[in-house]
């Protein structure tokens, strides 16, 4: 399932109390703007470096839950066409850790740049 899963539950919770979309990341994101969801509005949107990185109006759930029940590929690629989301570029692209070197590499590009994580 991936991240679509928690994407679809985390729509309809955020429909059931009234809220209008949702944004999302991956916890191993680092250095995301402080404005990120006013980069990202209108909704649907995307980083286009990470997709995960999303704003999603909760109108979105039935094209996750579709593509969930369906026979094809459960991706963001597929939710990303399926609702015609729009990427973003940012002005500084945010680290994705994955493994020990690249957590190594984020503190050591913060230390050489004074900016700490």
């Amino acid at each position: 399932m991936g991240p679509l899963g928690g994407i679809a539950a985390a729509l309809r919770i955020a429909a059931d109390e009234g809220y209008a979309q949702v944004l999302t990341c991956g916890v191993d994101s680092l250095g995301l703007p402080d404005d990120l969801p006013a980069l990202l509005a209108p909704a649907p949107a995307f980083v286009a470096s990470q997709p995960v990185i999303a704003l999603w109006p909760v109108s979105a759930a039935s094209a996750v839950e579709a593509i969930l029940l369906g026979d094809g590929r459960h991706s963001l690629r597929a939710l990303i066409a399926a609702t015609g989301a729009r990427g973003v570029h940012l002005r500084r692209e945010p680290a994705n850790i994955n493994t020990a070197a690249d957590l190594a590499a984020v503190q050591d590009q913060a230390g050489e740049n004074g900016d700490g994580l």
